[in-house]
């Protein structure tokens, strides 16, 4: 739990996500204190990427560090809209996109078919505010729908 009280994702990748799966009974810091994580990727021997996606602001300085990657060969990134732990870690600002790049992101998966849906496409872009990371995941979530940007603005 971050230092509000609310949930932080902890998010793995390629090799390591079978060993997040049955890890699951064990949940967030209490795998890292239980080491079971630790030990995977020791035992592996390879560098692995580790995601705290979204982490929420108020977090001390102590409380951050305890989600850095346990191991050396862990290299890290961290999702926050935050802009509080710049003493901990490089930040990248990732700020809005042009309309264009928006709807191009947006629309890089699935080409919207017809008119209608290609103006949705756009409003669902301005919906959310043309951050990269947003129009990525509506990108993701929304591909297998018949008319995916109209049905995702629905939804919002």
């Amino acid at each position: 739990m971050g230092g509000d009280g609310s949930p932080v994702t902890v998010s793995t990748f390629g090799w390591f996500s079978p060993l997040l799966c049955a890890a699951r009974r064990i949940s967030g810091l209490e795998a890292l204190e239980e080491g079971v994580l630790v030990r995977q990727i020791e035992r592996r021997g390879k560098v692995c990427l580790w995601v705290v996606d979204d982490a929420p602001c108020g977090l001390g300085g102590q409380a951050v560090r305890r989600w850095f990657a346990p191991d050396s060969l862990g290299r890290m990134l961290v999702t926050t809209r935050s802009q509080e732990y710049g003493a901990q870690a490089h930040g990248v600002d990732l700020s809005v996109l042009p309309p264009d790049e928006a709807y191009q992101l947006l629309t890089s998966r699935r080409a919207p078919p017809t008119e209608p849906e290609r103006e949705q496409a756009g409003l669902l872009a301005e919906d959310l505010g043309r951050h990269a990371l947003d129009v990525t995941g509506a990108a993701l979530v929304s591909f297998g729908a018949a008319e995916p940007y109209r049905s995702f603005r629905a939804e919002l």
